[in-house]
């Protein structure tokens, strides 16, 4: 935004520039003047927990913890940033318990010297780390950027990496079950967040539709062996696919005569996303048991291609190592060795109907049992 440069170009220091752009640059005045007029008009409901998502991301995750507890009777207020709020994660979801509000940085800075908040039963962070104060390998911890210890038990803290307990000193969260995984890791307390709404449920479709969701990032999914696994299928002579790619990217690189076979959306909105979602048949998770960036899946950290695959019952492509890891088998999903892409994704395509049926009703199940000891966990968090 070049106009946000020229406004802080007065300030000598380039850290406190970037500071100060990065901040105004997810700012709706008026929305946020709203959210805290009206927070501080009707004040807090008995029995409720603040869920708050500081950053521009990871808005994915917030539906599945906020139904965990609407489920469990308590009221709920979302604190969302303006970015996230404007893509519209809970299109789907609608519950007489929820409140919602959107602050960005400096309301935030604000929203949390207000005193009322000592009566929250809880205060549930959603990520343990704040984007905009980074420089790209490194941030701050949001409990740190806005003094949230002061609410001491009462603060929950989502951590997605646990390579960030250290740093971020959560140390005293883990000993007190205070720290919540995506995943169970043996350490932290396992709560997925993989509700976003009611979803319908379709036949297999004539032309099977694979989806994948994310921009091409190495460090995440493995496109390049997508690519070989189309060229594959289509020298073989394999034709009735396509790929749907929710996420930025495009086909340069790609050789022209697959370029049919791809059908690019591009960045999209919780709503349209989960239409895609809806229309897909399978999802390629493209994870490669070879890349060690990838592997962090298994250790520290989980992929948010899990809480797709659950919430939408949508069997996936998966690699055998990761598939045991997460829960998923040749009854839910297809489960190739190594990284033998090509050939799941024949298994795939040659899959009747009814095979396909009774593979999303068993991954149905899955999903209830994530829920079932999420849910508890969530209530042992609580108490």
């Amino acid at each position: 935004m070049d106009y946000l440069k020229l406004a802080v170009s007065w300030i000598p220091s380039k850290k406190a520039r970037h500071y100060l752009r990065t901040c105004l640059s997810n700012v709706d005045l008026k929305q946020e003047l709203l959210s805290l007029g009206y927070f501080v008009k009707e004040g807090i409901r008995p029995n409720s927990v603040l869920v708050m998502e500081a950053n521009t991301t990871h808005g994915e995750v917030v539906p599945g913890y906020v139904k965990y507890l609407c489920d469990m009777g308590y009221n709920v207020d979302v604190v969302l940033t303006p970015r996230v709020a404007a893509e519209r994660p809970f299109e789907r979801f609608k519950d007489e318990k929820l409140r919602f509000f959107v602050f960005s940085h400096f309301l935030l800075k604000l929203f949390f010297k207000l005193p009322q908040l000592r009566h929250y039963h809880k205060i549930i962070m959603t990520s343990s780390a704040y984007y905009f104060l980074g420089d790209g390998k490194n941030w701050p911890a949001v409990a740190d950027v806005f003094g949230l210890q002061k609410f001491d038990k009462r603060l929950l803290v989502v951590e997605h990496d646990l390579l960030d307990v250290e740093k971020f000193n959560e140390e005293p969260l883990l000993q007190e079950n205070r720290l919540i995984t995506l995943s169970d890791f043996g350490r932290g307390m396992m709560v997925n967040p993989h509700y976003f709404g009611e979803f319908k449920s379709h036949p297999k479709n004539e032309v099977t539709n694979f989806i994948v969701v994310g921009g091409i990032q190495a460090q995440r999914k493995n496109h390049g062996m997508l690519i070989e696994a189309v060229k594959e299928l289509y020298h073989s002579g394999v034709k009735n696919f396509k790929i749907t790619i929710v996420g930025k990217g495009n086909l340069e690189g790609v050789p022209e005569e697959i370029h049919d076979y791809f059908d690019i959306k591009g960045r999209l909105d919780f709503p349209k996303m989960y239409d895609e979602m809806e229309k897909a048949d399978f999802f390629l998770t493209l994870l490669d048991y070879t890349n060690d960036l990838h592997r962090r899946y298994l250790r520290t950290g989980t992929t948010g291609s899990r809480q797709l695959i659950l919430g939408f019952a949508l069997p996936c492509l998966i690699n055998e190592e990761f598939a045991r890891f997460y829960g998923f088998d040749d009854g839910n999903s297809i489960v190739y060795p190594q990284n033998d892409l090509a050939a799941a994704m024949v298994q795939a395509i040659e899959l009747n109907g009814t095979g396909y049926k009774e593979m999303c009703q068993k991954l149905l199940i899955l999903q209830n049992e994530i829920y079932q000891q999420s849910l508890g966990n969530m209530q042992k968090i609580l108490g």
